[in-house]
This record gives C-alpha cells, sequence and structure tokens, in this order.
C-alpha cells in the first residue's frame, strides 16, 4: 500500500463561504483522518498544502500553505483562503488569484500550471475557460506521523455560493464600503441623507419663497427660485450680494453694523501694537539689550573684555554662573610628552643649558643637572658623570637561560651558556664550530641535512609512483619503505592499472580514466571512466528501461516510446522532460519532441514532424531521477529506432521474361532487381500465365 493510500481522509462538514475576522472572506474546511485500523491520529505544528485546481486537466488556481496546524483526535480545522497563510510562486498564477477570482466563472485564466497526485508539474502556461456550471477541485496534501496523506473533494457548491455573492458581475468593491477611519458608517450615511431630505423640504418651501419676495433700493426683485440644484446657485449667490450695500470703490474694506444697518468701513490705522520686544541679557557679556526690532531682527553687542580671560565656570569651589576670568594651573588637563610639539628654546630648560645633548638630573651623587652629548656607541656612567664608549667584556653579565626571552635550541650554545636561541645573521669570523658532537651550529645543520638523506634514503618507488621536485638519483635510493602516511605526501599519477586520486576540478579523460574525485556540489564521491565523472553507488541503483517504438515505419509520426523506472528508482524525483532527451538515427531532419506524459514510474515520450528518409532513435541523459538510497538514475538508449520514409522506392532493374514453354501448359518468369524502400520493402516477384482460348 502506498504512503497516499494509509489514511482515510473523511469530509464531515461541506464547504461553504463565510465572513471571518476584519471582513475577510474564506471558506471553512473541517475534515476527520482516520487510520485503516480505525484509529484517529493526533500530531502538532504540521504544515498542510491546498490546492485548488480547475476540474479540467487539474491545473492549480491557487495555493496555501498553513504551517503550525494540529491534528487533535483526526480531527483537523482550516480556513481555506485565510490571510495568515503562504502563497509560494512555485505554481501559483502570477499575480496569485484571490479566492474570489478563483471561483469567478465568467473570466478565463492563463499562465497555469498543472500538476499530477504526487504534485509534479506535468503542464505549464495552461489556460482555463470555465463554463457557468464548473465546479473546482479542493486538493489536501499533509504528511503526519510520517506517512504522506493526499485527497481531493468536489467544491461545486462552493463555487456557486461565492459566485452569487455578484450582482451583474459586480463585487463588493463596486459598492460604498463602511470605512470607520474615514467616518463612513451606516450611522453617519444615514445621518446625512436625512438632512438631506430635511433641507430640500425647505429649499422647496414655498414659505422660503414668500421671505425672499422683496425689493432692494433701486426696485429690483431679490426673490429666487430655490430648488436646491446646481443651476440655482448662482441665483442664490446673485441675490444674497443684492441685499449688501454697493460694492464699487470698496475694495479692502470690511461691512460693519451699529446695531441697526450695515455699511462698508476701512481698515484702522495706527495706534496700539509693539514696535520691539526688548530681551534681558547678562551685562557682563553683552553691552545692550537684544531687542527685537519691527522687521524681526535681534540686535546685541559683545561687552568688551580684559586680554588673556576666559568665559568659564568658577575654577574651584561649587558650581555657579560662569565669568570671565584668568586661566589657574587646575584648568589645564595633564599632558604627557606627546601631546607637546615644536622645539624647546634655551629659556625653557633648566640651567645650565647645553645646546646640544641631553639634560639628566636628579642623580643621587651630583645635584648639577648633568648633559649627555650625543656620541657613538654606549652611555657609561661612573657614578658621578657620563661618558661614551664600547661594550667591554667587564660590562656584560653572565647569562644563564632566565635570560632567554624566546625559549631555548638544544645543540647550539654561545661561550658558556647552553639553550641560547640565536636570531638574525652571524658574520663567519663570529660563527662557532664545535670540534666533536652536535654542540656547534655547525654540526648542527649538518645533522639536520642526514636527516634528511636518512628519510630520502627510506622512501621506496612503488611501480609507477611519479616524484615531483628537484631529487638527484644520489639524494634517492629504491630501497627502504615508508612507514606511516605522515612520512610523505604524495601528489600524481600512479599507473593506469591503480586508483588515482584527481583533484576536484579535473577534467574526466584518457589520462583521468580510473580516478577518483570528490564533487562538493553534490556531497559525493565520483570516478571516471574515460568519458565522464559518475557517482559512486550508495546501493540502489535507479535503472530505467525504453520501450520499442509504437510504429515500425511512419511517414513524419508521431511515434511514442515508454519508459519505464525499475523498483529501485523513487518515483517522487523522477524530472524528465523534452531537455533530456536525444533524437539519432539518419533521419533526425524536422523531428523534436513534442510531449512527455505520465505519471508513477511511466513516462510516454512522442516524437513527431520528421521530414527526412532512415531510421529515428531516442536516448536518455544521466539523472532523470534518484534511487531510493539517493543514486542518480543512469543514461539509457539508443532505443530500437523505427522508419521514417518521405521518398518513394526505387524503379526496379533488369527486368525479363523467361523462356515460353511449348506446351502453354506452364507460365513463364519474370525476374528483375527489386527495388529498395525504407523499411525493407521489395516488389514481390511475379508470373505470366499464359491460357488458351480455344
Amino acid at each position: 500500500m502506498s504512503k497516499v493510500q494509509m489514511f482515510q481522509l473523511v469530509i464531515i462538514l461541506s464547504l461553504l463561504p463565510f465572513f471571518a475576522v476584519a471582513q475577510h472572506k474564506g471558506i471553512n474546511f473541517q475534515a476527520v483522518i482516520k487510520k485503516p485500523d480505525g484509529t484517529y491520529p493526533s500530531a502538532s505544528g504540521l504544515t498542510v498544502t491546498l490546492q485548488i485546481l480547475d476540474p479540467v486537466t487539474n491545473c492549480v488556481l491557487r495555493e496555501e500553505e498553513h504551517t503550525g496546524k494540529n491534528v487533535s483526535n483526526g480531527y483537523l480545522n482550516l480556513i481555506v483562503g485565510d490571510a495568515s497563510a503562504n502563497t509560494p510562486l512555485g505554481k501559483n498564477p502570477t499575480p496569485v488569484l484571490t479566492l474570489t477570482e478563483v471561483m469567478d466563472n465568467s473570466k478565463q485564466r492563463t499562465g497555469l500550471k498543472c500538476v499530477d497526485i504526487h504534485n509534479n508539474i506535468v503542464a505549464s502556461n495552461q489556460a482555463y475557460s470555465p463554463t457557468n456550471v464548473d465546479r473546482r477541485v479542493l486538493r489536501v496534501r499533509l504528511n503526519i506521523q510520517g506517512d504522506e496523506v493526499v485527497a481531493d473533494f468536489n467544491m461545486r457548491a462552493v463555487a456557486f455560493a461565492v459566485n452569487s455573492e455578484m450582482l451583474n458581475s459586480k463585487t463588493d468593491t463596486d459598492f460604498v464600503n463602511i470605512n470607520t477611519a474615514k467616518g463612513v458608517t451606516k450611522d453617519n450615511v444615514e445621518s446625512v441623507f436625512e438632512r438631506f431630505t430635511k433641507l430640500d423640504s425647505l429649499l422647496n418651501s414655498t414659505k422660503l419663497d414668500g421671505l425672499l419676495t422683496r425689493t432692494n433700493a433701486a426696485g429690483d426683485s431679490l426673490a429666487v427660485n430655490v430648488t436646491g440644484n446646481a443651476a440655482t446657485a448662482t441665483t442664490i449667490a446673485g441675490g444674497i450680494e443684492s441685499l449688501l450695500p454697493a460694492q464699487a470703490g470698496q475694495t479692502g474694506k470690511y461691512l460693519r453694523t451699529d446695531g441697526s444697518s450695515i455699511s462698508w468701513e476701512s481698515v484702522a490705522t495706527g495706534g496700539g501694537g509693539l514696535s520691539q520686544i526688548g530681551i534681558s541679557l547678562p551685562a557682563s557679556v553683552f553691552t545692550n539689550g537684544a531687542d527685537i526690532t519691527a522687521n524681526g531682527q535681534v540686535s546685541a553687542t559683545f561687552t568688551n573684555q580684559n586680554a588673556n580671560m576666559v568665559f568659564a565656570g568658577p575654577s574651584s569651589g561649587s558650581a555657579s554662573v560662569p565669568t570671565f576670568r584668568a586661566l589657574t594651573a587646575s584648568d589645564i588637563p595633564s599632558l604627557t610628552h606627546t601631546n607637546i610639539t615644536g622645539t624647546l628654546s634655551s629659556g625653557q630648560i633648566v640651567d645650565p643649558f647645553v645646546a646640544s645633548g641631553l639634560v639628566v638630573t636628579g642623580m643621587t651623587s651630583n645635584s648639577t643637572a648633568q648633559v649627555l652629548s650625543p656620541c657613538l656607541g654606549v652611555v657609561k656612567s661612573a657614578g658621578a658623570a657620563f661618558s661614551c664608549g664600547a661594550l667591554v667584556a667587564s660590562d656584560i653579565p653572565v647569562l644563564t637561560t632566565s635570560h632567554l626571552p624566546d625559549g631555548s635550541v638544544s645543540d647550539v650554545k654561545i661561550g658558556s651558556v647552553s639553550g641560547t636561541k640565536i636570531t638574525g645573521t652571524v658574520s663567519s669570523g663570529n660563527l662557532p664550530v664545535a670540534g666533536s658532537g652536535v654542540a656547534g651550529i655547525v654540526n648542527a645543520i649538518a645533522q639536520s641535512f642526514s636527516g634528511l638523506k636518512e628519510f630520502l634514503n627510506g622512501i621506496k618507488v612503488v611501480g609507477n609512483a611519479e616524484v615531483t621536485g628537484a631529487l638527484s638519483s644520489a639524494s634517492l635510493s629504491t630501497s627502504g619503505s615508508i612507514t606511516s602516511s605522515a612520512d610523505m605526501t604524495a601528489s600524481g599519477v600512479v599507473s593506469a592499472d591503480r586508483i588515482r586520486v584527481a583533484n576536484s576540478s579535473a577534467t574526466c579523460d584518457s589520462a583521468t580514466e580510473g580516478s577518483l574525485k570528490y564533487n562538493s556540489a553534490s556531497k559525493k564521491m565520483e570516478y571516471c571512466n574515460g568519458t565522464a565523472w559518475t557517482q559512486i553507488s550508495q546501493g540502489t541503483q535507479a535503472n530505467l528501461s525504453i520501450g520499442a517504438p509504437s510504429s515500425s515505419l511512419v511517414k513524419s509520426g508521431p511515434v511514442t516510446f515508454d519508459v519505464t523506472y525499475g523498483s529501485g528508482a523513487d518515483t517522487a524525483t523522477i524530472s524528465l522532460d523534452a531537455g533530456d532527451i536525444t533524437l539519432g538515427g539518419t533521419a533526425t531532419t524536422g523531428c523534436s519532441v513534442t510531449g512527455v506524459t505520465g505519471a508513477g514510474s511511466t513516462r510516454t515520450i512522442t516524437v513527431n514532424g520528421c521530414a527526412g528518409s532512415g531510421t529515428v532513435n531516442i536516448s536518455i541523459a544521466a539523472g532523470t531521477a534518484n534511487s531510493t538510497t539517493g543514486d542518480a538514475a543512469p543514461a539509457a538508449g539508443p532505443s530500437t529506432p523505427y522508419n521514417v520514409d518521405n521518398t518513394g522506392p526505387t524503379a526496379p532493374t533488369g527486368v525479363s521474361l523467361g523462356t515460353v514453354p511449348s506446351n502453354l501448359t506452364n507460365s513463364p518468369t519474370i525476374t528483375y532487381t527489386a527495388a529498395s524502400d525504407v523499411g525493407g520493402s521489395t516488389v514481390a516477384n511475379h508470373q505470366i500465365k499464359i491460357i488458351k482460348t480455344s
């Protein structure tokens, strides 16, 4: 039993559309998963894939991934179209269709991908033109307790229900929707229409018309026909303007009333207002007050200060208002010699000053500062004075191993000190040479060469081992052996009949045939068969075979081949397509692979459009599937060929009539060379029969 059949998926509640939180539309889906043994599984954190397919070719109209879902005692509850679900673009149309668009039977959908029960894409860029009564198929896919569960459900009622929400193909966005953020609510809309109704009643009132039946001082009628439409707006404005005092020559004036009548008045000038605003600033800093004048500018002047004064807080004590004062020693931070630049003058050096040299003070036996003039050699002290000179033997103390900062090196010594490490270059005149043993530098170097020669003498050349580097015959012997892998790092080719190790980027050809390498991309070991790098099997081969052609002789096609993957292949990994198929033979002109269909372990390849005459076969590239242990399927082919015939047969040659028997009882024989034709067809031999008429 396949994994897909391990469970039974039983729907317990019809698929019906409903409104979820925040007016989001969805379809409530509830089901019970039941094992064949009658038990109901439980699991948590599952990923459930939902696909809505068209009912004709199973093309994906919408795919959703619902993560973190739980199954309790077999019960599964989902919302198809949930906003929190992920809609990956692998099989979804672009852009992703909404749930309403998926169920809309009035529009054609293009650019779709069709899938089989194993979720393999079998066709791309497909179109679906629904009819008014088309249903949809809901495919549920999940893995529970290691088993794959796949089930399809008919969504006919749901498609009808979603389409019934539309009026003359209008969606909810074609109508005024409630929008609380913008104040569009049911109460507000009703309030607007209520006020409009009262206003309309008022504007059409005869009482209002009667009140407006008046004339101005010029005798003009002020009556207006108020109907509330746009054409009346100008009439109303004209009526209002006629009620006002004459506006000619009154530019820039305003209306003023004295309690009984209104008139145009000029804006008063002068009196009141501010010409400037003063800001009080401390006199210790600013000479005059900072005033904001009529033009908005601020004017202030700093107060004169004495030389070498700084504006700072108190030099000691608690915090207070800052003032101008002289710097004190505590205002300057402690400075190191790296903060002092320039050249010191003679007056800045403690007396006595010497034009060149180093002044040293604080000597225990001399209270006067001493000067060390520049000199060659080292500066030496005699207690009360300094002098320059070279080091002598008495200046250097006896060194012990505790004075060696770098550790020690055996077999090297200077004088009586053993274990001293020497760095740098030692001239030949100063190089100690030991008379015996390995105590001197020369003997140590000699021993190193001796050890190298001893190592090289222990290397044994076996077979056709390749040795790289500049080694002479005197330095390398053919006796001895390498005792461990650490004794020698080998590179190059051993021999043609032995395993070789190749670089991961090496090309597979006759020179590297039989070599092994590691493929860092596939994380697999591969070997070179002289033509291509081939993965070393991990246990099970994904075999495949090509069946015989559906026809042995055609004009152009189509001809089909059945490709069967063996029991070792993982059918979920089969990815055979037209790009994996190569056409061969003598008549491939115009031929092409026009289709690869099928499911499970069998695929059908269709070849058509051949325009030549001769044979055609197919071959399949390696890697179109994996085995259950991860091995790639090998290449297959060429297949059994079929014949293509787009030319007529040649005419027979050498036709001759045999001797006519004298007794007229036998027929003479026609002999000839048969015609040749594609497929091996020939013209059969014929005889002439003579029949007596009297």
